[in-house]
Protein backbone atom coordinates (compact mmCIF):
# COMPACT_ATOMS: atom_id res chain seq x y z
CA UNK A 1 0.00 0.00 0.00
CA UNK A 2 1.39 3.87 -0.96
CA UNK A 3 0.00 6.15 1.30
CA UNK A 4 0.18 9.83 -0.75
CA UNK A 5 0.35 12.90 1.83
CA UNK A 6 -0.67 15.81 0.03
CA UNK A 7 0.34 19.11 1.79
CA UNK A 8 -2.52 21.60 0.52
CA UNK A 9 -0.23 25.26 0.84
CA UNK A 10 -4.02 27.91 0.06
CA UNK A 11 -5.08 31.23 0.67
CA UNK A 12 -6.98 31.45 3.55
CA UNK A 13 -10.64 32.20 2.71
CA UNK A 14 -11.99 34.70 4.94
CA UNK A 15 -15.59 35.85 4.96
CA UNK A 16 -16.01 39.19 7.60
CA UNK A 17 -19.25 41.01 8.19
CA UNK A 18 -19.57 44.17 9.62
CA UNK A 19 -20.04 44.53 13.15
CA UNK A 20 -21.31 47.84 14.90
CA UNK A 21 -18.90 47.34 18.06
CA UNK A 22 -16.10 48.23 15.34
CA UNK A 23 -14.71 44.54 16.18
CA UNK A 24 -13.79 42.37 12.90
CA UNK A 25 -15.27 38.86 12.90
CA UNK A 26 -13.31 36.95 10.12
CA UNK A 27 -14.49 33.20 9.03
CA UNK A 28 -10.58 32.23 8.05
CA UNK A 29 -9.91 28.46 6.78
CA UNK A 30 -7.03 26.03 6.12
CA UNK A 31 -7.23 23.25 4.50
CA UNK A 32 -3.60 22.03 5.60
CA UNK A 33 -3.26 18.49 4.28
CA UNK A 34 -4.85 15.55 2.86
CA UNK A 35 -3.74 11.85 2.75
CA UNK A 36 -5.10 8.65 1.63
CA UNK A 37 -3.76 5.06 0.13
CA UNK A 38 -3.48 5.57 -3.81
CA UNK A 39 -3.78 1.49 -3.83
CA UNK A 40 -6.17 -0.20 -1.80
CA UNK A 41 -6.41 -4.60 -1.40
CA UNK A 42 -9.36 -5.59 0.60
CA UNK A 43 -9.94 -2.84 3.18
CA UNK A 44 -11.72 0.71 3.19
CA UNK A 45 -10.41 3.89 1.62
CA UNK A 46 -9.75 6.37 4.15
CA UNK A 47 -9.35 10.01 3.44
CA UNK A 48 -8.08 12.12 6.24
CA UNK A 49 -7.84 16.00 5.94
CA UNK A 50 -6.40 18.63 8.23
CA UNK A 51 -9.19 21.27 8.78
CA UNK A 52 -7.47 24.98 10.46
CA UNK A 53 -9.93 27.74 11.90
CA UNK A 54 -7.42 30.68 11.81
CA UNK A 55 -10.09 32.92 12.22
CA UNK A 56 -12.31 33.92 14.81
CA UNK A 57 -15.69 32.68 14.25
CA UNK A 58 -16.18 29.17 15.83
CA UNK A 59 -17.74 27.15 13.30
CA UNK A 60 -18.94 23.34 12.83
CA UNK A 61 -17.93 21.54 9.93
CA UNK A 62 -18.37 17.75 7.69
CA UNK A 63 -16.35 16.88 5.03
CA UNK A 64 -18.11 15.19 1.52
CA UNK A 65 -16.41 12.75 -0.80
CA UNK A 66 -17.70 11.73 -4.00
CA UNK A 67 -16.07 8.64 -5.69
CA UNK A 68 -16.48 8.27 -9.50
CA UNK A 69 -15.80 5.74 -11.86
CA UNK A 70 -14.83 7.28 -15.23
CA UNK A 71 -17.55 10.14 -15.05
CA UNK A 72 -20.12 8.52 -13.16
CA UNK A 73 -20.87 9.10 -9.31
CA UNK A 74 -21.05 5.86 -7.40
CA UNK A 75 -20.99 6.94 -4.05
CA UNK A 76 -21.33 9.64 -1.89
CA UNK A 77 -20.56 10.01 1.63
CA UNK A 78 -20.35 12.44 4.74
CA UNK A 79 -18.07 12.55 8.06
CA UNK A 80 -19.07 13.16 11.23
CA UNK A 81 -19.67 16.85 11.98
CA UNK A 82 -16.68 18.71 13.96
CA UNK A 83 -16.69 21.72 15.65
CA UNK A 84 -13.33 23.99 15.31
CA UNK A 85 -13.37 26.58 17.71
CA UNK A 86 -10.60 29.44 16.87
CA UNK A 87 -7.56 28.36 16.53
CA UNK A 88 -8.47 24.44 16.41
CA UNK A 89 -7.12 22.04 14.29
CA UNK A 90 -9.02 19.15 13.42
CA UNK A 91 -8.13 16.04 11.45
CA UNK A 92 -11.49 14.77 9.71
CA UNK A 93 -11.62 11.21 8.47
CA UNK A 94 -14.03 10.17 5.62
CA UNK A 95 -14.41 6.25 4.65
CA UNK A 96 -15.55 4.43 1.48
CA UNK A 97 -15.95 0.64 1.08
CA UNK A 98 -15.20 -0.69 -2.69
CA UNK A 99 -16.93 -4.23 -1.48
CA UNK A 100 -16.94 -6.58 -4.45
CA UNK A 101 -15.59 -3.68 -6.68
CA UNK A 102 -12.25 -3.27 -8.18
CA UNK A 103 -10.74 -0.71 -10.69
CA UNK A 104 -9.57 2.82 -10.78
CA UNK A 105 -11.57 5.57 -9.29
CA UNK A 106 -11.58 9.29 -8.76
CA UNK A 107 -12.34 10.94 -5.29
CA UNK A 108 -13.27 14.65 -4.32
CA UNK A 109 -13.52 16.28 -1.13
CA UNK A 110 -15.73 19.61 -0.57
CA UNK A 111 -15.68 20.51 3.07
CA UNK A 112 -18.56 22.19 4.33
CA UNK A 113 -17.97 24.76 7.63
CA UNK A 114 -20.73 27.23 8.68
CA UNK A 115 -22.75 28.46 5.90
CA UNK A 116 -19.43 28.27 3.05
CA UNK A 117 -18.15 25.82 1.31
CA UNK A 118 -14.41 24.49 0.00
CA UNK A 119 -13.53 22.68 -2.89
CA UNK A 120 -10.89 20.26 -1.23
CA UNK A 121 -9.08 18.78 -4.32
CA UNK A 122 -9.28 15.75 -6.50
CA UNK A 123 -7.24 12.66 -6.24
CA UNK A 124 -7.40 8.91 -8.01
CA UNK A 125 -6.56 5.70 -6.48
CA UNK A 126 -6.85 1.67 -7.27
CA UNK A 127 -8.76 -1.21 -5.78
CA UNK A 128 -8.06 -4.62 -5.76
CA UNK A 129 -9.73 -7.23 -3.46
CA UNK A 130 -7.73 -10.69 -3.76
CA UNK A 131 -9.97 -11.79 -0.50
CA UNK A 132 -13.59 -11.83 0.63
CA UNK A 133 -14.09 -10.20 3.74
CA UNK A 134 -15.54 -12.35 6.26
CA UNK A 135 -19.19 -11.49 7.02
CA UNK A 136 -19.50 -11.65 10.92
CA UNK A 137 -21.21 -8.13 11.63
CA UNK A 138 -24.45 -8.46 11.86
CA UNK A 139 -27.35 -5.36 11.82
CA UNK A 140 -30.66 -6.38 13.40
CA UNK A 141 -32.74 -3.42 14.16
CA UNK A 142 -32.54 0.50 12.84
CA UNK A 143 -35.02 2.77 14.89
CA UNK A 144 -35.64 6.43 12.46
CA UNK A 145 -36.49 9.23 14.44
CA UNK A 146 -36.44 13.18 13.94
CA UNK A 147 -32.78 13.42 12.53
CA UNK A 148 -31.12 10.05 14.58
CA UNK A 149 -31.05 6.58 13.82
CA UNK A 150 -30.09 3.94 15.87
CA UNK A 151 -28.69 0.92 14.68
CA UNK A 152 -28.37 -1.95 16.30
CA UNK A 153 -25.40 -4.20 15.43
CA UNK A 154 -23.72 -7.43 17.02
CA UNK A 155 -20.68 -9.72 16.64
CA UNK A 156 -19.68 -12.81 18.28
CA UNK A 157 -16.18 -12.05 17.54
CA UNK A 158 -14.14 -9.18 19.48
CA UNK A 159 -13.42 -6.11 16.76
CA UNK A 160 -11.44 -3.06 16.71
CA UNK A 161 -11.65 -0.28 14.57
CA UNK A 162 -15.48 -0.51 12.88
CA UNK A 163 -17.13 1.88 11.10
CA UNK A 164 -20.39 2.59 10.00
CA UNK A 165 -20.96 3.46 6.17
CA UNK A 166 -24.40 4.44 4.91
CA UNK A 167 -24.96 4.13 1.18
CA UNK A 168 -27.56 3.41 -1.44
CA UNK A 169 -29.80 6.06 0.45
CA UNK A 170 -32.23 8.38 -1.60
CA UNK A 171 -30.73 11.73 -3.62
CA UNK A 172 -31.22 14.45 -1.49
CA UNK A 173 -30.47 13.05 2.16
CA UNK A 174 -27.79 13.72 4.30
CA UNK A 175 -26.47 10.83 6.36
CA UNK A 176 -23.14 10.76 8.67
CA UNK A 177 -20.72 7.93 8.86
CA UNK A 178 -19.72 6.80 11.58
CA UNK A 179 -16.33 5.30 13.33
CA UNK A 180 -17.44 3.18 16.61
CA UNK A 181 -14.01 1.41 17.80
CA UNK A 182 -14.74 -2.01 19.27
CA UNK A 183 -16.92 -3.95 18.48
CA UNK A 184 -17.77 -6.88 20.94
CA UNK A 185 -21.41 -8.78 21.77
CA UNK A 186 -24.14 -6.68 20.99
CA UNK A 187 -24.27 -2.22 20.52
CA UNK A 188 -26.52 0.35 20.03
CA UNK A 189 -25.04 3.58 17.29
CA UNK A 190 -26.50 6.66 17.20
CA UNK A 191 -26.36 8.14 13.52
CA UNK A 192 -27.31 11.79 12.79
CA UNK A 193 -29.25 12.41 9.52
CA UNK A 194 -31.49 15.11 7.51
CA UNK A 195 -33.86 14.28 5.36
CA UNK A 196 -35.04 15.82 2.37
CA UNK A 197 -38.73 14.82 1.41
CA UNK A 198 -40.17 11.60 2.88
CA UNK A 199 -41.40 9.15 0.40
CA UNK A 200 -43.46 5.34 1.26
CA UNK A 201 -40.79 3.06 0.38
CA UNK A 202 -37.72 5.06 0.81
CA UNK A 203 -34.81 3.09 1.62
CA UNK A 204 -31.40 2.69 2.86
CA UNK A 205 -28.38 0.48 2.83
CA UNK A 206 -25.69 0.22 5.88
CA UNK A 207 -22.05 -1.34 5.48
CA UNK A 208 -20.39 -2.29 8.48
CA UNK A 209 -16.48 -2.80 8.29
CA UNK A 210 -13.00 -3.17 10.12
CA UNK A 211 -10.58 -0.69 8.77
CA UNK A 212 -8.25 -3.57 7.94
CA UNK A 213 -11.07 -4.87 5.54
CA UNK A 214 -10.95 -8.30 7.32
CA UNK A 215 -14.98 -8.39 8.51
CA UNK A 216 -18.25 -7.51 7.27
CA UNK A 217 -21.94 -6.93 7.27
CA UNK A 218 -24.61 -4.87 5.44
CA UNK A 219 -28.08 -4.66 5.56
CA UNK A 220 -30.55 -2.60 3.85
CA UNK A 221 -33.96 -1.36 5.27
CA UNK A 222 -36.60 0.56 4.59
CA UNK A 223 -37.04 4.31 6.22
CA UNK A 224 -39.64 4.49 8.72
CA UNK A 225 -40.04 6.78 11.50
CA UNK A 226 -41.17 5.91 14.52
CA UNK A 227 -44.36 6.20 15.88
CA UNK A 228 -45.28 9.29 18.28
CA UNK A 229 -44.96 7.47 21.26
CA UNK A 230 -41.74 6.30 20.49
CA UNK A 231 -40.34 9.14 19.62
CA UNK A 232 -41.08 10.46 23.18
CA UNK A 233 -39.89 7.99 24.41
CA UNK A 234 -36.70 8.03 22.99
CA UNK A 235 -35.69 12.00 23.15
CA UNK A 236 -37.34 11.73 26.91
CA UNK A 237 -34.66 9.94 27.79
CA UNK A 238 -32.40 11.80 26.16
CA UNK A 239 -33.51 14.80 27.89
CA UNK A 240 -33.21 13.34 31.49
CA UNK A 241 -29.97 11.68 30.29
CA UNK A 242 -28.46 15.18 29.60
CA UNK A 243 -29.56 16.31 32.97
CA UNK A 244 -28.10 14.41 35.04
CA UNK A 245 -24.57 14.30 32.70
CA UNK A 246 -24.12 17.95 33.35
CA UNK A 247 -25.57 17.66 37.67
Amino acid sequence: MKRILILILVLPIVYAPSVNLGISKALIVNLAEMNYESHLDNEPLELNFIFVNSGNIPFKSRGRLDIFDGTRKIFTGWSEETILRTGQIRRIPIYWFPYSTEGKFRGVLKIYYGTEVMEGGEFEFEVVNTEIPEKIINITKLRTYDNEMVLTLSSHKHLEDVIIIPVDYPPGWFFEQKGIGKLNGSKKIELIYEPSFWEPGNEIKFQVVTKDGKYYGEKTFKIEKEGILSRFIYYSSKRIERFFKNL
